[in-house]
């Protein structure tokens, strides 16, 4: 039955109705310390993810080699981000293993992947723009 406070029709919709109303939560800043060292890698690599800049957006109008390079270099650090992850969990289980465990394999990898590749793309559709613009 409803209270007299209140108008719902059962006591679920008022608990659904406090939900919706009620304050929200704020999110703490920095996540408690966890003592899970993958869970501390990747609150890591959230932290740095968050902490870098996106380039700006290529010009539509007249896209300058700039623009194309600053997106390159960008992939880049982001790769390398992901292998600074990549080879603290190498570490974990390295530290953890009975056996030997190759840490070349998680070193440089996602930089490996995109220099040279996508970034070469990047470039190169920066340096079409500029010739396209020189004939």
């Amino acid at each position: 039955m409803p209270t007299p406070a209140s108008n719902a029709v059962h006591p679920i919709f008022d608990d659904i109705f406090r939900g919706i109303m009620a304050p929200r939560a704020t999110v703490p800043a920095a996540p408690a310390p966890s003592a899970n060292p993958f869970e501390r890698a990747r609150l890591a690599l959230i932290a740095r993810l968050l902490k870098e800049r996106a380039p700006g957006a290529i010009s539509l109008r007249r896209p300058r080699l700039s623009e194309f390079e600053a997106v390159a270099d960008h992939i880049r650090d982001m790769a390398n981000i992901f292998d600074e992850w990549l080879r603290e969990i190498g570490s974990e289980v390295a530290d953890n293993s009975h056996e030997s465990v190759d840490m070349r394999q998680f070193t440089g990898a996602f930089l490996a992947a995109v220099d040279g590749n996508a970034t070469f793309e990047v470039c190169e559709a920066g340096l079409s723009h500029r010739s396209a613009r020189d004939d």
